[in-house]
């Protein structure tokens, strides 16, 4: 029930996501905190895409919608996290969400797959885990 309300949470918080362009710092090959950025397990952002890399298996997706209000609870947030939902639509939800900025962390991200029939969590070996920005 908890996971639920969440999911429902973040869903009505959507509804302060923009669809606009990627800031440029956030813009780039993310890896795992601790891996090379030769790491073939990626994520690519650029500005109306995120790719999702493991090796040979890639997915990229469009549709971004970019929430700078959803860590808060509303439009008195003023933290540097920015939540991306990517192909998001309003009839099927979203496949991810990627916090930038994560838990007011500068240059962390954490991505979260949704349960679905893409099955990107056991795809792309980054669920919930923190990733960093390669220079």
């Amino acid at each position: 029930m908890k996971l639920l309300s969440l999911h429902m949470f973040i869903f009505l918080l959507s509804a302060f996501a923009i669809n606009r362009p990627m800031p440029d710092e956030f813009l780039g090959k993310w890896v795992k905190v601790g891996a090379s950025c030769k790491s073939k397990t990626s994520l690519l952002i650029k500005e109306k895409t995120i790719t999702l890399i493991n090796d040979s298996d890639i997915q990229e997706f469009g549709n971004l919608d970019l929430c700078l209000t959803c860590q808060g609870g509303g439009m008195r947030y003023s933290g540097i996290v920015l939540w991306v939902f990517a192909d998001f639509s309003k009839e099927k939800g979203f496949p991810f969400t990627v916090q930038l900025n994560a838990d007011e962390e500068k240059g962390i991200s954490i991505i979260e797959f949704e349960k679905n029939n893409l099955k990107l969590e056991e795809r792309f070996p980054f669920d919930k885990v923190k990733l960093r920005k390669c220079k």
